[in-house]
């Protein structure tokens, strides 16, 4: 695993780690060699369980369950707005095209995820 993923996902208890593992490997693999992870998460997007990736190049939501993969990716040049509501774990993410709405995010660690985000599309 990269240092820089395995440094992402440390807050993640073993059990949580455990559960996940098929979503953090597959979100581990979209990663390419020039990025550098910033936040890994564990969200819910569009009703679906999944991790979300920031790097220092691009957002994006992953996961695997058995047979089933889903990959959605945002570039910050896309973003145009970032809502967060740290207390409801809630996150949106708009674009000229779409809306990520992000649940049951870690209300603490959202706000880094958020600041990390803003950082990028100012």
């Amino acid at each position: 695993m990269r240092s820089d993923f395995e440094s992402a996902i440390n807050h993640m208890g073993t059990m949580t780690k455990f559960m996940n593992k098929g979503s953090i490997n597959e979100a581990e693999g979209y990663l390419k060699p020039d990025e550098q992870v910033l936040n890994v998460e564990i969200v819910n997007l569009d009703k679906g369980p999944g991790i979300l990736v920031v790097t220092d190049k691009r957002i994006y939501f992953a996961f695997k369950i058995l047979n089933t993969h889903n990959f959605k990716q945002l570039t910050y040049e896309e973003i145009i707005s970032v809502s967060l509501n740290s207390l409801a774990g809630k996150m949106e993410i708009k674009t000229d095209h779409q809306s990520l709405k992000i649940k049951a995010i870690h209300g603490k660690r959202s706000k880094d995820v958020h600041r990390n985000i803003m950082e990028r599309i100012s």
